[in-house]
């Protein structure tokens, strides 16, 4: 398959419905594919990215929605087929699903907000207009420097994380419709450039900060990279290009830096 230009190959992901059907996906920078067991086929063409818009997914039900920061989230169902963008969503770089709703960070409404979190009304992940859906837009930055939101990463049902490029805030479902979110911030000193560097692992959720790796939970900030942090960080000259992942099987998390992988034993 051609890997370049317009064409190239941002992500191949696996899609397991509720009723445990498994699906292999395959996006590029314009189009969705579906592999059928002998080739791929496509779903939709017409996204408009480019080789720097990565891709985010979150699972509903047995849809599966992505989005590439420049299109409006998109949602497919592999059992149905039903697909389609979602027209009240926004563009964003980064989506999951937390306290039932639809939960994009640093979105792009009409112009770029990466301070913004927005969410959907509870439990419908198309209405983002109704009663209980919304946004928070977290201004607060250490020394008044500009403080990108990377994501919302669940840690558990009632309480997750908004890292961003230099801060670190909780964010806790209050169960009131019309504000159901609060935001507190926990480090104001911690977080990451890397937004790709982000991933699970045992214990909270593991980046590449400013001067080494560490991992986050709601209630320790552990550092794991001292011994490699003055090899490790220096190595970094494209923020986008470190992808860091965790292998359960292993019990590793691994960051790729070009053609240089580390990896961290759990």
């Amino acid at each position: 398959a051609n890997s370049t230009g317009a064409f190239q190959i941002m992500a191949v992901v696996g899609f397991v419905t509720p009723s445990q059907v498994g699906y292999l996906l395959r996006l590029r920078t314009d189009r969705l594919e579906v592999w059928n067991g002998t080739t791929w086929v496509v779903v939709y063409t017409g996204f408009t990215g480019g080789v720097t818009d990565y891709w985010t997914f979150a699972n509903w039900g047995s849809e599966i929605m992505m989005c590439n920061g420049v299109d409006k989230i998109y949602r497919y169902n592999p059992e149905t087929g039903d697909t389609g963008f979602i027209d009240e969503s926004v563009p964003a770089r980064h989506i999951t699903v937390f306290g039932g709703r639809v939960v994009a960070t640093s979105v792009n409404d009409s112009t770029y907000k990466a301070y913004r979190v927005q969410w959907s009304v509870k439990n419908d992940n198309q209405d983002w207009t109704g009663e209980g859906s919304g946004w928070e837009d977290l201004y607060a930055a250490p020394g008044g420097r500009v403080d990108s939101a990377h994501g919302c990463f669940p840690i558990t049902d009632d309480t997750a994380l908004v890292i961003r490029e230099q801060s670190i805030w909780q964010m806790s479902t209050t169960g009131q419709v019309l504000a159901p979110f609060r935001f507190s911030r926990i480090s104001g000193e911690l977080g990451t450039r890397c937004r790709r560097s982000i991933a699970e692992v045992p214990g909270g959720y593991a980046m590449v900060s400013r001067d080494s790796v560490i991992v986050v939970g709601l209630s320790s900030i552990a550092t794991i990279g001292d011994n490699v942090r003055e090899v490790l960080v220096p190595s970094i000259t494209d923020y986008n290009a470190v992808v860091g992942e965790y292998d359960s099987t292993r019990s590793e998390y691994r960051l790729a830096i070009g053609s240089t992988v580390w990896r961290y034993s759990f």
